[in-house]
């Protein structure tokens, strides 16, 4: 990739992610959080579990305190359920408020066009080929930025 397209490629993105932290900064906080959280999740099952498995092979805890793990293990895959659909929730709700927001943002900027643009087959094609790409572009850096950090 040369210089130009990466500078422009890094423009695109510190852009998009303006717009959005400037217009959904607490959804976008909410959904890096949960993010976050729903990638520890597996590391603390995985120790909970492990710590369960190797007390019932060496019989080295009381029943009680069996109950307590096995209560603790149902305790986090409820926990890790709910995080995920409140993610997956949330996720949806900034995908669909970031696709309304650029395409208004698109109809605003179409509306200062002349009409005799507007008739022209090219821009009229131009603008279906914006409005499907502006509703996926920014919501997809979100979700792969989102990624990185979980």
């Amino acid at each position: 990739m040369s210089d130009k397209k990466k500078k422009k490629f890094f423009k695109t993105i510190v852009f998009t992610l303006k717009i959005v932290f400037k217009n959904f900064k607490t959804m976008m906080l909410l959904v890096a959080i949960l993010s976050i959280i729903s990638g520890y999740i597996p590391i603390i099952s995985l120790k909970v579990n492990q710590l369960l498995i190797n007390s019932l092979q060496t019989r080295s805890k009381s029943v009680n305190e069996l109950i307590v793990l096995l209560t603790l293990v149902l305790g986090i895959s409820i926990t890790q359920y709910c995080i995920e659909h409140i993610h997956s929730y949330y996720s949806s709700k900034l995908g669909i408020s970031i696709s309304y927001l650029m395409n208004y943002k698109l109809m605003k900027k179409a509306e200062r066009m002349s009409l005799q643009m507007l008739e022209s087959p090219e821009t009229y094609d131009m603008l279906t080929r914006l409005e499907s790409e502006v509703t996926v572009k920014p919501f997809s850096l979100i979700v792969a930025l989102t990624q990185l950090v979980s």
